[in-house]
């Protein structure tokens, strides 16, 4: 018994100084590691809404070849060109929005909403978590008036300018105010992208 009480004794834990070393170290680790974990799911997001707007471009270029080469257009009585494509028609082509190409619309929204939570709002409104919005921005080019030409697309916190030559992502201006009427200047009736 006495032999059990001294073996007992004689076995030390860890000492205080120990302890603090370890968790020393693993701080630092999480330091290091955490923010590195944070821009991994923040690339995944970004890579999941490129492949969003991909959709919507393919979408709209569908729909877009459908109407135009059937002799029919897109515009809704705004000026654009391919409004009918856009995520504000699209979203209400349901409710009877005075849409007078309510078919293009309704095409788009059968193409998208299983996949797409579509925002009926515009370009200077706060968006919900979850909502798509995007702007479709066809080509004037003498031949290739039927194609589109870059898509704009908000989702969350992101924005993507998707074309077939390049794909930008950048952040969403948060306040309303402060964004630009429009995401694009037009440079003799070109849209081109604003950079915030």
């Amino acid at each position: 018994m006495n032999r059990i009480k001294k073996s007992i004794l004689r076995e030390r834990g860890f000492t205080l100084v120990e302890i603090i070393v370890v968790l020393v170290v693993l701080a630092i680790l999480a330091a290091f590691t955490i923010p590195t974990m944070l821009g991994f799911v923040e690339d995944a997001k970004a890579k999941a809404y490129i492949a969003e707007a991909r959709e919507v471009y393919v979408a709209a270029q569908a729909v877009a070849t459908e109407y135009i080469g059937t002799g029919q257009n897109l515009e809704t009585g705004s000026g654009n060109p391919a409004d009918a494509l856009n995520s504000y028609w699209v979203s209400g082509a349901n409710n009877g929005n005075g849409n007078p190409n309510k078919a293009a619309s309704l095409q788009m929204r059968k193409y998208l909403s299983n996949d797409l939570k579509i925002s009926n709002g515009n370009y200077r409104s706060t968006y919900q978590k979850g909502d798509s919005y995007w702007f479709v921005i066809m080509d004037k080019t003498p031949g290739k008036e039927g194609a589109v030409k870059q898509v704009y697309y908000v989702k969350n916190d992101h924005v993507i300018w998707y074309s077939d030559a390049t794909i930008t992502v950048e952040k969403l201006i948060q306040d309303v105010n402060l964004r630009p009427n429009v995401p694009w200047n037009t440079k003799d009736g070109v849209p081109t992208r604003v950079s915030y």
